[in-house]
């Protein structure tokens, strides 16, 4: 009998813990410092892991799918998130800096890849160093309206280039 109980005792004691839903071993890759949206990714995202943590809800309504575990500081938890929501924005990435209890300190919009209508929208991004994140973007006229056909040659519109740090709070910061 008091081994039943001893066995019951642990069941309910895990039962009873709380997963985090976000660990190193269930993102796609590690480590990244360049961040935009290849044809491959483009492709192969949906088969990375997905999760509905409520620490995404201010960017999905229907998850993320798990990308980059990032190792950049020892004091914090950070990681690449993509976000699919296609009719709106395309795709997103989103770097994301929790700190040992699993709570948002911080999140940044670090690329996109999106079509409406005759152009294309490229946020690209690149970390520098362990607190440098140089953001650029484009936006491209792809179609050719009055011909009816694509370019041979896109015509690039707007290109922007913006550098955020990533302070001593871990927070982003426009330059």
């Amino acid at each position: 009998m008091k081994a039943y109980l001893i066995s019951l005792f642990f069941v309910i004691l895990f039962l009873g813990c709380k997963k985090n839903d976000i660990e190193k071993i269930q993102f796609s890759s590690q480590n990244r410092s360049n961040f935009h949206f290849s044809d491959s990714l483009i492709s192969n995202y949906t088969r990375f892991n997905k999760s509905n943590n409520k620490i995404f809800k201010s960017i999905s309504d229907d998850g993320v799918y798990l990308y980059s575990w990032q190792e950049r500081n020892p004091e914090t938890i950070e990681f690449i998130v993509i976000s699919d929501s296609e009719i709106e924005t395309g795709h997103s990435m989103y770097y994301f800096i929790l700190n040992k209890s699993n709570e948002v300190i911080s999140y940044q919009h670090i690329a996109n890849y999106g079509r409406e209508g005759t152009y294309v929208f490229d946020l690209r991004s690149q970390l520098i160093g362990n607190d440098t994140l140089i953001l650029t973007f484009e936006q491209t006229e792809w179609w050719d309206l009055e011909n009816n056909k694509e370019y041979s040659n896109p015509i690039i519109k707007q290109k922007q280039i913006k550098t955020m740090l990533i302070d001593r709070d871990n927070t982003f910061r426009k330059m």
